[in-house]
C-alpha cells in the first residue's frame, strides 16, 4: 500500500511538472514578428526600474496577436516611432525606436533604463528566456530607458551577434538603430 501512493504521489508531480514546465517556459519569450506584434520583457510590478526587476521579478507584455498568446498586452501603442531590420547575412532581427510610456504601468518614468538578456553573465536574466518570432533565435539583448522614451532588442541566431557588454551605455550604443526624437 506504500510501494502505490508513493507512486501515485510520484504521477501527480510529474504531472505537475508537465503542465507547468511550458506555462513558465512561454512567460519569457520576447519575440519579433512585425512593429505591431512583438513581446517585451518589463518589470512585473508596477512602476519598477529595470535593475530593480532584476530581482524582484519580470514579465512579458506584447503588443499585436502576440498578446493572445503570451504575456499581457500593451495598453495601446508602446512604440511611438520603431523601426524593425533584419540581418539575413548575421541573421538577426531587431527593432529600435521611441516609446510611450503610458502603454506599460510596469515601467519607471525617472529610470534611466537596464538590459534583460539570455547571454552574457547572468545578470537580467529571465528563466527559461529566448526570443522567438516563427524561429527560435538563441540569444537576445533588450534594453529599455524610459526616461529617455528609448527601447531596443535584437534576436539572434549566434550570440556574438547580441553583445551584452553595452548595458550600461543605453540602445544607441548597444544595438544602432533609429532614435530620432525620443526624448520630446
Amino acid at each position: 500500500m506504500k510501494q502505490n501512493s508513493s507512486a501515485i504521489l510520484y504521477c501527480a508531480f510529474l504531472m505537475t511538472i508537465v503542465i507547468i514546465k511550458p506555462i513558465l517556459t512561454e512567460i519569457f519569450q520576447p519575440s519579433i514578428k512585425s512593429k505591431d506584434d512583438f513581446c517585451l520583457v518589463v518589470p512585473a510590478d508596477y512602476k519598477t526600474s529595470i535593475g530593480t526587476s532584476e530581482s524582484t521579478g519580470m514579465t512579458v507584455w506584447c503588443g499585436g496577436t502576440e498578446a493572445k498568446y503570451k504575456g499581457r498586452k500593451f495598453k495601446g501603442n508602446f512604440w511611438s516611432s520603431v523601426t524593425v531590420t533584419e540581418n539575413h547575412e548575421k541573421k538577426y532581427i531587431q527593432m529600435t525606436g521611441c516609446i510611450n510610456l503610458s502603454a506599460c504601468d510596469r515601467l519607471d518614468p525617472r529610470d534611466q533604463g537596464g538590459q534583460y538578456d539570455n547571454n552574457g553573465d547572468f545578470i537580467g536574466v529571465p528563466s527559461n528566456s529566448f526570443c522567438s518570432n516563427d524561429q527560435i533565435y538563441k540569444a537576445y539583448v533588450q534594453l529599455i530607458e524610459p526616461a529617455n522614451n528609448r527601447a531596443c532588442i535584437r534576436c539572434c541566431k549566434n550570440a556574438e551577434d547580441c553583445p551584452t557588454n553595452n548595458d550600461r551605455s543605453g540602445c544607441m550604443k548597444a544595438i544602432p538603430g533609429e532614435y530620432s526624437n525620443c526624448s520630446q
